[in-house]
């Protein structure tokens, strides 16, 4: 069994049980408002909105609102006016917190729902007089609203069987415009429709003019509607001029009256003006108006003109407004394409005509590939494409476009076979124009090389030094070729701060800087912390000494000292042992971090925006953290007497310092700029393993201990991080596997000699 439902009217009477469809029905043709009471079967009330079976419906009826203002109101009713409609005007404001439907039956107000409730009654009038009274006072409130969501349905089997009011429209229309607005703003409104016309609206029946308004419009097509032709009208009928105000309001509103915009004599006068002016004083903007602003002038100017056809305009009209229109287009059209608006200042600063082809055209020919080459230097390559690809349609025979174009397109690719390809076939469009272009064969050089077409690259490049044997730029491009060829993969680019040259040469600077503080600059302990077996020196001995430490008085009698010799004095002599006031410790890490940092972000910046923090392929992080505990089990302990927790957070700064340095900055660098990656992982393991060389611990070794120990940690240290670095293209992944590697021999340190 259906849902029934009633609705619960103002006095609270409820209508004849309703299914959900006859509801829905009521609703869409505007008879019931989602604030409107209904009763459920169960006998509650709510509000039609919130009951789950209409609250769409309620939600797709809003949707078809208009916002108007007080003349969009006026114009709704005009049209329910003109058409003598039957249907209702519903009216919502404050989010739809209020509501109201006006019935029209044949054009005529007939039902106001809800009546406004603080009308109090007036001495002397019946209910039918109270009515109107309390209906007019819901028009004035509708119309002092500064917007209003509206939306007319039309409900054409609508017949009330009480009628509340018995008003015409164009009666409500002119209390609504007397009550709401100051002649001042009825004024400025129709003294802005420029000429006048009678509209089609003349010939609606429904509108009953009268004689005075037949006068109105007559005066008003033959003088306009300013201030003057108010005035004349005033005094030809004799009435206040605000009832000629409101009068002609209503008659425009109505679509008796409408506008022709602009009159003859002023169409002429702008074309003759814009046509001398400059763009932007055409449009009223600055020279340095951005592309918002300067649409919004254009409209402004549009709407000053009234250049919007009328269906009643004359021939003459018809061609002015299109002459005033294209003007205005041209000034708005070329100050808002960003290079025509360059070009165009360009011009207006030297004196030059913008109109002549061959005075603009060069200029935007300039502009393209003065643009695109500096958007191609700074790498903004698919912008550089697009500007590139204007200057090749604008000048086809400028070789040069076709050579940037070339390149931009072969960078902004994957620089695969077929890229380069489509690259070399647009450049070879720059040797039908000039067969000796030295820059067109330089481009085909540098686009072979990198696509791995040597023999090629080699050939093009000869070519260039063939035609200019000064071609710097050729010589260099041939050495890399000729490196690449010779090495067997190894192709390195040494040019300093594009290529490897800076970077190697930092790896360098700081392994000798690191050396030298830690094992030529005089300082450090003068006392070992601790002897081979992890003893360490506490406090006097006495004879209530623990065991172990008068294991360590014995060793002393035996002539195993904790003095270091004086040779041994230096910085770097106690940095094995993990010591929190180790200043060298600190010293070293700050200035791997500090170098690191400095690489990535000054001198390998072109290329660290490859690199990523977590990169892809994330199961080989996984695997690194297993692989770095297992080397944490298998390394060499080292020995502290530094409590644990403690430890732990030193050699995690130090993790970090070693990986931005030597993986972050060196690392990648290798990886991103050589050809061959498992030579780049090589060759930064080996740098890592030379590394262990500015270490006093590992230099007071056996040479034999030493050497082995080194070629350890470059193959099992040094390579396994790298190989992560390049497998993930991220930094995370060897860092956290650095990471276990360090915090596992820790642990099992202080596990062993009890830091």
């Amino acid at each position: 069994m259906s849902t029934k439902y009633q609705i619960v009217g103002a006095d609270g009477q409820v209508s004849r049980p309703l299914d959900e469809n006859a509801v829905s029905i009521a609703l869409s043709a505007g008879r019931l408002l989602g604030s409107d009471l209904i009763r459920l079967s169960d006998g509650a009330v709510q509000e039609l909105l919130s009951i789950s079976e209409f609250s769409e419906a309620v939600m797709k009826c809003r949707r078809l609102d208009e916002s108007v203002d007080t003349v969009g109101l006026a114009q709704h009713l005009g049209r329910i006016a003109t058409e003598g409609a039957t249907g209702h005007l519903v009216l919502s404001w404050d989010e739809y917190q209020s509501q109201q439907v006006w019935s029209f039956v044949g054009g005529r107000l007939v039902v106001v729902r809800p009546m406004p409730t603080d009308q109090a009654p007036i001495q002397g009038l019946g209910e039918r007089q109270m009515s109107g009274v309390t209906a007019g006072k819901a028009i004035v409130d509708a119309f002092g609203r500064t917007t209003l969501m509206a939306r007319f349905v039309s409900d054409s089997n609508y017949s009330p069987k009480s009628p509340q009011v018995h008003l015409t429209v164009t009666g409500v229309i002119e209390t609504g415009l007397w009550s709401s607005m100051t002649p001042t703003e009825m004024s400025d409104i129709l003294a802005s429709l420029g000429e006048i016309a009678k509209g089609t609206a003349l010939a609606s029946s429904a509108l009953q003019m009268d004689r005075i308004d037949r006068q109105i419009v007559r005066g008003s097509v033959q003088y306009g509607a300013d201030s003057r032709a108010v005035e004349a009208l005033r005094g030809a009928l004799d009435l206040a001029k605000e009832e000629v105000l409101v009068r002609l309001m209503k008659l425009y509103v109505t679509g008796v009256l409408v506008s022709r915009g602009v009159g003859l004599s002023s169409l002429k006068e702008a074309e003759s003006n814009l046509g001398q002016q400059d763009l932007y004083e055409r449009l009223n903007v600055s020279n340095m108006a951005g592309e918002e602003a300067i649409h919004a002038a254009f409209a402004a100017r549009a709407k000053e003109f009234g250049l919007d056809e009328q269906a009643e305009d004359t021939a003459d009209l018809r061609r002015l407004r299109s002459a005033v229109r294209r003007l205005l287009e041209e000034a708005r059209d070329t100050l808002s394409d960003k290079a025509l608006s360059s070009v165009y200042r360009r011009a207006h600063q030297t004196g030059v005509d913008f109109k002549d082809p061959a005075v603009r055209d060069p200029m935007l020919r300039e502009y393209y590939l003065t643009q695109g080459k500096l958007l191609l230097d700074g790498r903004q390559y698919d912008e550089a494409v697009e500007l590139l690809e204007s200057a090749v349609t604008r000048s086809p025979r400028e070789a040069r476009a076709h050579i940037l174009l070339g390149w931009a397109q072969f960078l902004s690719s994957d620089e695969s076979e077929a890229a380069a390809n489509t690259a070399l076939s647009r450049v070879r469009q720059a040797l039908d124009i000039d067969p000796n272009s030295e820059e067109a064969y330089l481009a085909m050089g540098k686009i072979c090389r990198l696509a791995g077409r040597v023999d090629d690259a080699r050939r093009y490049l000869t070519k260039v030094t063939s035609i200019n044997k000064e071609n710097n730029e050729a010589w260099a491009q041939l050495r890399l070729v000729n490196t690449k060829k010779v090495s067997s993969g190894l192709n390195i680019d040494l040019t300093v701060g594009h290529g490897l040259g800076a970077t190697l040469g930092t790896a360098a600077l700081v392994l000798i800087l690191l050396y030298s503080g830690a094992n030529l600059m005089q300082g450090g302990l003068k006392m070992w912390p601790m002897l081979a077996d992890g003893s360490q020196q506490l406090s006097a001995v006495d004879k209530n000494s623990p065991k172990w430490l008068k294991a360590v008085e014995a060793k002393r009698v035996e002539g195993k000292t904790f003095d270091v010799p004086k040779a041994k004095q230096v910085l770097g002599n106690g940095e094995s042992f993990i010591l929190v006031d180790d200043q060298w410790y600190w010293a070293r890490r700050g200035f791997l971090l500090f170098m690191g940092l400095l690489g990535i972000f000054v001198i390998a910046r072109e290329r660290f925006t490859n690199l990523e923090v977590l990169g892809k392929n994330s199961g080989w992080l996984f695997l690194g953290l297993f692989y770095g505990a297992v080397i944490g089990l298998l390394s060499p302990l080292p020995m502290t007497p530094t409590p644990m927790y403690t430890a732990m957070g030193m050699v995690t700064f130090q993790v970090i310092a070693e990986q931005m340095f030597f993986f972050a900055f060196i690392g990648w660098a290798l990886i991103d700029r050589m050809d061959s990656p498992l030579i780049a992982i090589a060759l930064t393991a080996m740098i890592f393993g030379l590394h262990q060389f500015t270490f006093f611990a590992t230099l007071s070794l056996p040479p034999s201990v030493m050497l082995r120990g080194i070629l350890q940690y470059t193959a099992f240290a040094g390579g396994a991080y790298a190989f992560l670095l390049w497998r993930t293209g991220g930094i995370l992944a060897p860092m956290l596997t650095n990471l276990v590697v360090a915090l596992v021999m820790v642990a099992r340190s202080i596990q062993a000699y009890g830091g």
